[in-house]
């Protein structure tokens, strides 16, 4: 009897399925799967190649993209759409505050700030970027090197998530629509082409990417565990080990995603925060804290003093190096748009838009700040005296930074990296559940309670393409996959930014005149949301 059940129950989430959209999907995933695998160094050498013209020929596609879109979603907080209520209006948020920000943050860029905490500062003190006028290994550098790291996990990240997540939460909780990437389209083309082949099939290329964002993602953490066992235990994983790795995370994850947003999800993300919060506070006191303070200041002062600058530069003189850091980082922000969008458009209910955009922009900022000044700062005063990290990562690779940070402090290193192995696995779980769990929701036309059989087949089709990317290169395979998934994901994020203007031009002229503006902001918070009929699922 329990097996008919079990069998009836599994045909009941098959069916939930949209063979579109599940089907382009999964089998854009399966064919770049089976490229990889008949011929790795034809692959690699293609990827590369596409890279370097990308970078070389579009990087002002990147940078300028991510640019407009952090000024124009600054505007909105600050305007009168900033009001629009994201669900009815009298509706209470979901979600408490700390729950919801935690949810967020966790998703959304924890992994890679823990990745890169120590790591980068130490790559730009060594090698400062190109628009900076600091001596490599000088103080000056170290300014520097914290104010850079602080630009690529600053407001622009965010922003790049916002294209979709604004647009998403405000079709689905105020208008019914499915949560779908290509709901943003609908001021563009109507509600009824939702259905249509087409849009569907976009749906399916970014099911796709998305996978292939989550792949990258896994494999960056992956490297880093892997290094763990070997910087700390003098255990080399090797490839066999590293796969070792990636499928103990993805049962993980999978079984996180599987229980959902409120048993698996908030709970692993809580404790995120709680081992972030004590690793943070330990490094802090065990280092040079007044130090830290003023490396703090003087570097966010400089965040704020160079950002149009360090926004706008295209590569001219330093392409690689740009391609290595900035495009890349702008590539991965809005490859994970559609992912984190959905994500973050699926817990903001209840809220307001001002509410949403200020906590993805600042409340995360605020986070961020002391990671970066506290890890990356404790890395770099250590190496300016002699500590000698980066000789360890030129031996181990930029993944061991951390651990490397960890092994000078005064006291309790070993019991701090136990904690910060513990940190990454659980940042990357909660990154990647809440990953599968969307990639569950877009195979499933929308449907936000997607069946666990999706969660788990797009969990493992995530840990395939992670291993391959893995054995074709590591990090730099990794660096490359992203820039070159980025270019159709930043022109839907483009695209759905504009549309969103147009949906709320519509309701709210604030382009013809502030003074028209309130009153119609006031009739958009009211609006029957039966102006668009929703659909049965």
């Amino acid at each position: 009897m329990t097996n008919n059940n079990n069998q009836r129950r599994l045909l009941d989430e098959v069916k939930q399925f949209d063979a579109l959209i599940f089907g382009i999907g999964l089998v854009l995933s399966l064919l770049v799967i089976a490229v990889i695998a008949i011929d790795i160094e034809a692959f690699s050498t293609a990827l590369t190649s596409v890279n370097g013209w990308l970078v070389t020929n579009m990087a002002w596609y990147y940078v300028g993209s991510a640019f407009l879109i952090t000024v124009f979603f600054l505007w909105v907080m600050l305007g009168p759409w900033g009001r629009i209520k994201l669900g009815d209006p009298d509706e209470e948020p979901e979600h408490g505050f700390f729950s919801y920000f935690a949810m967020m943050f966790s998703a959304a860029m924890a992994a890679g700030l823990v990745f890169f905490g120590a790591a980068e500062p130490l790559f730009h003190y060594a090698s400062p970027p190109p628009v900076m006028s600091s001596e490599p290994k000088t103080m000056g550098a170290i300014t520097d090197a914290i104010t850079y790291a602080l630009f690529h996990y600053g407001i622009t990240p965010w922003a790049t998530y916002l294209t979709l997540a604004v647009p998403l939460a405000y079709y689905v909780h105020r208008k019914d629509a499915p949560m779908r990437p290509s709901t943003v389209l609908i001021p563009l083309v109507g509600r009824d082409a939702l259905d249509s082949p087409w849009l569907k099939s976009i749906d399916g290329i970014i099911l796709f990417i998305s996978a292939g964002g989550a792949a990258s993602s896994l494999g960056f953490i992956a490297l880093q565990l892997s290094v763990s066992f070997s910087y700390n235990l003098g255990i080399e994983p090797g490839l066999v080990g590293k796969f070792a790795i990636l499928a103990v995370v993805t049962g993980a994850f999978i079984l996180s995603a599987v229980a959902g947003i409120e048993k698996g999800i908030k709970r692993v993300s809580t404790l995120n925060m709680v081992l972030f919060s004590v690793i943070l506070v330990a490094v802090f006191a065990l280092g040079r804290s007044a130090a830290l303070l003023n490396l703090g200041s003087q570097a966010l002062g400089g965040y704020i003093t160079e950002f149009f600058t360090m926004s706008l530069y295209a590569g001219v003189n330093g392409g690689e190096w740009l391609g290595s850091w900035t495009v890349f980082y702008w590539a991965a922000w809005f490859v994970f748009a559609p992912l984190i969008g959905v994500f973050m458009a699926r817990i903001s209910r209840g809220r307001t838009v001002r509410e949403l955009i200020f906590t993805a922009l600042f409340g995360s900022f605020a986070v961020t700040v002391p990671w970066f000044t506290v890890i990356g700062g404790s890395a770099l005063f250590t190496q300016n005296s002699g500590g000698g990290l980066l000789a360890t990562v030129s031996e181990y690779g930029l993944e061991v930074a951390a651990y490397a940070l960890i092994d000078t402090l005064p006291m309790g290193s070993d019991v701090l990296a136990i904690l910060f192995t513990l940190l990454v696995t659980t940042f990357l779980v909660t990154t990647l559940d809440s990953s599968t769990y969307i990639m569950a929701i877009f195979a499933s036309n929308g449907d936000t309670t997607p069946g666990k059989a999706s969660r788990v087949i797009w969990g493992i089709i995530t840990a395939v393409i992670s291993g391959l990317l893995l054995a074709i290169g590591g990090l730099n395979a990794i660096q490359q996959f992203f820039i070159v998934l980025g270019v159709p994901v930043i022109a839907l994020s483009v695209v759905a930014t504009v549309a969103l203007i147009i949906e709320w031009e519509s309701l709210s002229p604030v382009m013809q005149g502030t003074d028209r503006a309130e009153p119609a902001v006031e009739n958009a918070r009211t609006m029957n949301r039966s102006k668009v009929p929703a659909e049965d699922d």
